[in-house]
């Protein structure tokens, strides 16, 4: 049990240590298995078509409403952002490319950098 101070706080050096734990807990990486990784994308992607759903067609309590719309919508987008950075890395990675780096754009000698459209001659 914790010693408690006259003020029944805990002293600063408990704080201390429980914050870490704290700290710890919250920023460990956590390792889902393959095939729910793999389903994370469909599974924001159907959760915001329920809210969708449910906004649309729930018959009461108004409020909530619009927070089922904005649940929706983020993360339906969330999902198929999820989707297309995956495609990507995955098409890189296929390339034989690093999909950490940025491919460096390809300049032409014709155009001129810094005003696009503008040939020079």
């Amino acid at each position: 049990m914790e010693n408690f101070g006259a003020n029944g706080r805990l002293p600063q050096a408990d704080r201390s240590t429980i914050g870490a734990r704290v700290a710890h807990l919250l920023l460990r990486r956590v390792w889902l298995p393959r095939a729910i990784y793999e389903a994370l994308p469909v599974i924001y992607i159907c959760a915001g078509t329920i809210a969708l759903a449910a906004a649309l067609y729930h018959p009461g309590w108004a409020w909530i409403v619009p927070w089922a719309i904005v649940f929706g919508l983020a993360t339906m987008h969330f999902g198929v952002y999820l989707l297309a950075l995956r495609h990507k890395l995955r098409r890189r990675r296929s390339a034989g490319e690093s999909p950490l780096e940025k491919p460096e754009p390809v300049a032409s000698s014709r155009q001129d950098s810094h005003a696009p459209g503008i040939v020079r001659e």
